[in-house]
């Protein structure tokens, strides 16, 4: 599904519009679903449950309109029944986070990852492999380019210089992840944005372009990153039916 800074990029600008005050848990949660990858015993298995994906699907599997119906109701389930739990700013940001980012991913499965997949053939870990490589070239173009990189930047590492209480992930019930590992996956992030500051510093050589890439292009990442902003902002946190929402 989406990947780090896609993600960082449609927190980034909500937290901004809707004016979140614990802007650096929010960021941090926005990516916290992925922290499963900084698990020793990680598995496709975690990172589905962590994600709220149906049991009877695998990671990757859903590319049709009432799965991803089902996918939705279950997240609205989540986020309705933790929201009466949080007592404080930092709790609520987190739980906004958190739901952001897999709302955002299963935008990403509607328009994305469903129609490269089927297209494709169906062929799920031939299709992984190549999807994948696509969208780390995609990913680095956006740390690259993107105009909200160092706010993001910045902000992350206040967060991750802050720490994060382990008490927050209890509250919510968040069973998949650590608060060490939300903590470490923003680490690993930060790495990843210093990279590419390097390879930009070597010149043209460094830099990450779409060219020759099949089934991510620099026009539909722009197109996802603000239209499924602006969907997010209209969905979250009311979770209206889904209605023709993923009909693909």
């Amino acid at each position: 599904m989406s990947y780090a800074m896609t993600h960082l990029i449609i927190a980034n600008e909500f937290a901004d519009i809707r004016k979140i005050e614990e802007k650096g848990i929010f960021l941090l949660a926005s990516i916290a679903p992925d922290a499963v990858h900084a698990r020793a015993d990680f598995t496709k298995e975690i990172k589905a449950s962590a994600h709220f994906l149906q049991p009877e699907y695998g990671w990757g599997e859903v590319y049709e309109e009432e799965p991803m119906k089902v996918w939705y109701g279950r997240l609205r389930k989540f986020y309705e029944s933790r929201k009466g739990l949080v007592r404080n700013k930092k709790e609520e940001a987190f739980l906004q986070g958190y739901t952001l980012h897999i709302l955002t991913d299963i935008f990403n499965c509607q328009l994305l990852y469903a129609h490269n997949f089927i297209e494709y053939g169906l062929d799920l870990d031939a299709f992984r492999a190549e999807y994948r490589r696509e969208c780390i070239v995609q990913d680095n173009f956006l740390y690259q380019n993107s105009p909200c990189t160092p706010c993001i930047e910045e902000t992350l590492n206040e967060a991750v210089e802050e720490g994060l209480e382990q008490e927050i992930l209890d509250r919510l019930a968040l069973k998949d992840i650590t608060a060490r590992n939300v903590l470490d996956n923003a680490r690993f992030q930060l790495d990843l944005y210093h990279a590419e500051c390097d390879r930009i510093a070597q010149g043209d050589a460094g830099r990450a372009s779409f060219d020759g890439l099949k089934m991510v292009s620099r026009a539909d990442s722009e197109y996802f990153i603000s239209h499924v902003g602006a969907e997010c902002g209209r969905m979250l946190f009311g979770f209206p039916d889904a209605g023709r929402t993923f009909r693909i």
